[in-house]
């Protein structure tokens, strides 16, 4: 069994284990045979660092976020595969061995709380929303219909905050709204925007965007 590191340095016996006291779900792994699309923001299984709200870090877990669902999913790589509860959640870290990683928040925005992808974390916090839909085919369709199986479709909505602020608004990914967002530096991000050809959806773009504001 893993043990897990939390930040005053003990170590702990594995806290999503089934007789431990850390509160879990048992997951079903269904399988969508003839779907389009995945309900995973990851369909592997990827090592990943999780925070906890009252500060525990623990590292080397094997993980799945699950965006249709929003529900984080853990596998001891022994028994079977658990939700790990919301509301004991700080945050998780999904660490990929080819690309960079991937860090979730979690936030509420007048609903539930949910996690979040953290796009930029700077003198800005920007934030991704991903929302997977599962949409069935339509069988009435007639022979006009061109949609032949179901498919899971996920969608983006973004967010930011200025640090030192709690005030949280709803960004629109065009290029002159982006660089409104900076007040003093409008003109300068949006010749970058354009010069750069850079894609406000895109959220490496935006990476950069708010990455080279905070560079000026």
């Amino acid at each position: 069994m893993l043990c897990y590191t939390a930040i005053c340095g003990q170590s702990f016996q594995d806290p999503f284990d089934q007789g431990g006291n850390f509160p879990t779900l048992k997951y079903e792994d269904k399988t969508y045979e003839g779907v389009y699309g995945s309900p995973f923001f990851n369909e592997e299984w990827v090592e990943g660092e999780v925070i906890t709200i009252d500060g525990k870090i623990y590292k080397n877990v094997l993980l799945k976020y699950d965006s249709y669902q929003d529900e984080l999913v853990y596998n001891d790589g022994i028994g079977s595969p658990v939700y790990v509860f919301k509301e004991k959640i700080r945050e998780f870290t999904l660490k990929f061995p080819d690309s960079a990683d991937v860090r979730f928040v979690k936030h509420r925005f007048n609903q539930d709380f949910r996690y979040y992808h953290v796009i930029y974390d700077g003198s800005y916090l920007v934030l991704e929303e991903m929302k997977t839909s599962f949409i069935k085919v339509n069988q009435e369709g007639g022979y006009m219909e061109t949609k032949k199986y179901d498919e899971f479709r996920t969608y983006s909505n973004f967010y930011y905050m200025e640090k030192d602020s709690n005030a949280f608004f709803k960004l629109k990914p065009k290029p002159n709204q982006v660089s409104k967002i900076f007040s003093d530096k409008n003109d300068k991000i949006k010749d970058y925007i354009s010069v750069n050809e850079l894609d406000c959806k895109s959220t490496m773009d935006l990476n950069q965007i708010f990455s080279y504001y905070d560079g000026l």
